[in-house]
């Protein structure tokens, strides 16, 4: 996992990169960023245009990563490629602590690595900063979803006001909490 993280470093290559970083920090950056990119959706489609463009700047950049590698590059530059690469080596010493392994290398560096076992070690990347991130990503969306909901009521209701039909599946919401529906071929398929 060093030599693999060492080469990546060494070709400045952040999403090969991304594959090295432990599993926690991928998968909160992977919530970031569905969260972040279902939000963006329901403000370009929910929204009063002249809220739109502030709504999506109170995202941030990361609505615009097209995964969680390309958000782990975005993010980690040169300045934190070398920050890593110096504190990569070959390990000298190690120890627990908690669910993670702090690795001493040769050049003084300290890396906190987890995994092992079944699962592929990987390097703690800024771990606590995503968990926070991911849980507000998280509320913004739903924050946004409810938006949506009042915004289409509006609507429907004006139209109602002005003896028009509901505006209906003019602009998808997802419902609050609903289950998914069965696909029709299974509806049909019950006994």
């Amino acid at each position: 996992m060093l030599e693999y993280a060492a080469r990546a470093i060494e070709r400045n290559d952040a999403r090969s990169l991304f594959r090295v970083i432990d599993a926690r920090s991928r998968h909160a950056m992977a919530s970031i960023v569905a969260d972040r990119r279902a939000a963006a959706e329901l403000i370009r489609n929910t929204y009063p245009e002249d809220q739109r463009e502030a709504a999506l700047d109170e995202l941030g950049p990361s609505i615009d990563a097209e995964d969680a590698a390309a958000l782990f590059a975005a993010r980690c530059d040169r300045a934190c490629m070398s920050d890593l690469a110096s504190r990569i080596g070959a390990p000298l010493s190690q120890r627990q602590d908690g669910d993670e392994l702090v690795v001493e290398t040769p050049r003084g560096g300290t890396l906190r690595v987890t995994g092992g076992g079944e699962d592929w070690y990987g390097i703690v990347w800024r771990y606590d900063e995503l968990d926070a991130e991911r849980q507000r990503a998280n509320q913004d969306r739903l924050l946004v979803e409810a938006n949506a909901r009042t915004y289409q009521l509006r609507l429907e209701q004006a139209a109602a006001l002005d003896g028009e039909a509901p505006a209906g599946e003019e602009h998808p919401i997802p419902p609050r909490h609903a289950d998914p529906a069965p696909a029709p071929e299974a509806a049909a398929q019950e006994p």
